[in-house]
């Protein structure tokens, strides 16, 4: 597209040009990122910024292909081809040169003049501007807005620019503004990057802007995803459901039973949450990802650690994101554990997950096939947890897996674990037939005497006895905010530590063979 049809499409989703006055290239990257999340497509760097052409080359070349970047305070024409190099497609202006318009034009770039009066208005339009800011608006009021409105031409956006806050602005347009420019109101120079996305996300509040939601699927409509994935997808404005699959076409409407017919039929697509078995992921996450769509995966992310890899490489050339999900680590406890641990000499370490396969997985044959995990399919939830919370590095030093005579999979799993910060045992016991107390439990004593203990699969924390307050939005609902955050910073987050121990597991493991396991 071009740089003015990519201006109307951004004005159109979010009315609201950021103003980012003062601010360095060392800071550019991270405070244009802030605005993105927060929902505004349109970033000017004031030419009198500290290396300001510098500040815009960071941030077209990160976020250009997904918002229109450009530069503020134009004041002469020779400045445009300046910009154009630095890579921005956006030139604005206090005031009304006819100049800078008409040099902006001719580059192909976006021209946003300032203007006071209904002649500079006209001047700016005649000379090509594409929109035309009413600067400083300090000093106006909606009143003459609504008044200059009746006589500006209409497809000509008229924005308003100086002093503009959250409270002023359906004042502005109830008068007939069409957008605004948000300067020291919004950023100020060395304002952290938090402070910039709240700012951000009140503006856009205030605006009634609403980001266009991404277009996702689900990919293997089960249990899972019928419990989880849909609730926290329905809840998140940033996401709406376009289709489902499974074999059986069972789904929210519409839906599908074969996987590749959806990718075919369903128009805009940009996103899906692969919630099938972990044995046909690759060929399902490739295929999505050659697609040019960024791509969830419901834990563990594939069967084998090269099929894993071989997406994270895919997903890299294509510059899609991938996101393999632990959904146990979004827990609330997680961060607060891995703090109380971190620096910390390991006396002991005891995990126990136990729970009854009949219950939670009823007649899902998979579990038992080659690649259908077993006992570590619940089990790489506890590893999942320990792997981002333990102070120092895991690894397997022995498994006894008890193997049912009718699968393939362990339906039990007695492992110990090694570390250079462990004075004593680490242990992990997992058993898939405990129909009686089942438990989710994670105890881990530290040399100077502090405890701290996870049960209920992490959901509850109690450090040196005392609980915690671990309250949070839920395990599925932050999955998804993290989605939609690695999708706006065009990143990826793989993080295969707890697959390997489970391959780990079966390389050091003697196996026994135990009673057939009933579906």
């Amino acid at each position: 597209m071009s740089a003015v049809e990519d201006f109307r499409r951004y004005f159109a989703e979010c009315p609201l040009v950021a103003i980012t006055r003062g601010v360095t290239p060392a800071e550019a990257e991270a405070i244009a990122g802030a605005l993105y999340r927060g929902g505004i497509r349109i970033i000017e760097v004031p030419l009198n910024s500290p290396d300001p052409l510098e500040s815009i080359r960071i941030i077209a070349a990160k976020f250009g292909d997904r918002a229109l970047i450009g530069a503020g305070t134009v004041l002469d024409p020779s400045q445009v081809a300046e910009v154009a190099n630095a890579g921005g497609r956006l030139i604005v202006s206090p005031n009304t040169n006819t100049s800078v318009i008409e040099a902006t034009v001719a580059a192909g770039l976006v021209s946003s003049p300032g203007y006071f009066t209904p002649s500079e208005a006209f001047d700016a339009i005649r000379a090509g501007a594409h929109s035309i800011k009413l600067f400083p608006a300090e000093a106006a009021t909606p009143a003459v807005v609504k008044a200059q409105k009746a006589v500006l031409p209409l497809n000509v956006p008229l924005i308003v620019v100086g002093g503009v806050t959250p409270e002023s602005i359906t004042g502005w347009l109830d008068a007939g503004a069409d957008g605004f420019g948000l300067g020291g109101g919004l950023y100020k120079p060395g304002q952290t990057e938090q402070a910039t996305l709240e700012k951000a996300r009140a503006y856009v509040a205030a605006v009634g802007g609403t980001m266009k939601p991404i277009r996702i699927a689900i990919i293997g409509f089960g249990k899972i995803a019928e419990d989880q994935h849909l609730p926290a997808i329905s809840a998140n404005p940033r996401f709406k459901l376009a289709a489902t699959s499974s074999r059986t076409g069972h789904g929210v409407e519409p839906t599908f039973e074969d996987w590749r017919e959806l990718l075919q039929s369903i128009e805009g697509l940009e996103a899906v949450a692969i919630t099938t078995p972990p044995s046909v992921r690759h060929e399902i996450a490739a295929a999505c990802i050659e697609a040019g769509l960024h791509v969830l995966m419901e834990k563990p992310p594939t069967s084998t650690l090269s099929e894993v890899e071989d997406l994270i490489c895919l997903a890299e050339a294509k510059g899609v994101t991938l996101f393999g999900t632990w959904h146990s680590r979004h827990n609330p406890s997680v961060p607060i554990a891995a703090q109380a641990l971190a620096g910390k000499r390991i006396a002991e370490m005891q995990i126990r997950w136990q729970e009854d396969v009949h219950k939670w997985h009823p007649g899902q044959r998979w579990i038992w096939d080659a690649g259908g995990f077993g006992v570590f399919d619940p089990g790489i939830n506890a590893l999942s947890i320990v792997t981002a919370i333990f102070p120092g590095s895991l690894f397997v030093r022995s498994a006894q897996l008890s193997v049912p005579a009718n699968a393939e999979t362990p339906v039990a799993a007695e492992i110990d674990f090694a570390s250079d910060v462990a004075d004593g045992p680490l242990h992990a016991s997992f058993d898939f037939l405990r129909t009686d107390g089942e438990e989710w439990t994670i105890d881990i004593r530290t040399t100077d005497g502090r405890s701290i203990f996870l049960k209920e699969g992490g959901a509850r924390l109690f450090v040196d006895g005392a609980e915690q307050d671990v309250s949070g939005p839920g395990e599925y609902p932050d999955i998804y905010r993290e989605f939609v955050d690695l999708i706006d910073q065009r990143r990826s987050s793989v993080d295969v530590t707890p697959l390997r121990l489970v391959a780990d597991s079966y390389l050091a493991a003697s196996h026994t063979t135990v009673e057939p396991i009933t579906s």
